[in-house]
């Protein structure tokens, strides 16, 4: 992913429109009620963090030489270059958040366990968490999976039988747009993207 889509787009959106982004579609990533109890674990590890730093007086190369020794330097190094990737890209997408979303998802656990701990009602508590995770799970099969019912390789198809005969060569990319009439790209078509053919058909899933 990080090779793939890490790409910086000429004109894009700024870091500052990027952070704001993405951060707004954490929420829609995670669901509303998962997201809540990420916003308590992070202020409990925030907590926790603040309560256990070292004093400024401490601070120095042995600081520094400890924390690369911590078995959490590798994840978060790994998570904090992708993420100053993508405010640097100038693009959005939000497939991008992924590689996020088990630490978001461990820290909505630390929330939701302390949460219902302090509350003295796990049970009812698990009940509401299960409740609203199927209620979102419904609308998200109902709502939004509903927009995708009908297939846009169809629409490919007849737009090919409209616009080429069917002597003509149809050339495609991958086998997901390799719709009737079209044939996928081999050699330097393939590798170089040197498209002979005078029609080249290809969409997208969304």
């Amino acid at each position: 992913m990080i090779r793939n889509d890490n790409l910086t787009v000429a004109g894009g959106r700024t870091p500052l429109e990027q952070l704001g982004l993405y951060l707004w579609g954490i929420p829609r990533s995670l669901g509303l009620a998962v997201w809540l109890f990420f916003v308590v674990g992070l202020a409990l590890a925030a907590l926790r963090g603040w309560r256990h730093r070292l004093p400024l007086t401490r601070l120095g190369p042995a600081a520094a030489y400890r924390l690369t020794r911590s078995p959490y330097i590798v994840p978060l190094s790994a998570l904090a270059l992708h993420f100053a990737s993508l405010l640097a890209a100038g693009y959005h997408g939000k497939r991008h958040l992924l590689p996020f979303v088990p630490v978001m998802c461990f820290l909505a656990a630390i929330g939701f366990s302390r949460t219902s701990a302090k509350l003295g009602s796990h049970r009812v508590m698990a009940g509401a968490m299960l409740l609203t995770l199927v209620a979102y799970q419904m609308y998200n099969a109902v709502g939004v999976e509903a927009g995708y019912a009908y297939d846009i390789r169809n629409a490919l198809a007849a737009k090919v039988s409209e616009v080429a005969s069917p002597s003509d060569d149809v050339v495609t990319f991958t086998g997901y747009s390799l719709v009737r009439g079209s044939r996928l790209a081999e050699g330097s078509e393939a590798t170089d993207s040197r498209i002979s053919s005078e029609f080249f058909v290809s969409c997208d899933i969304e």
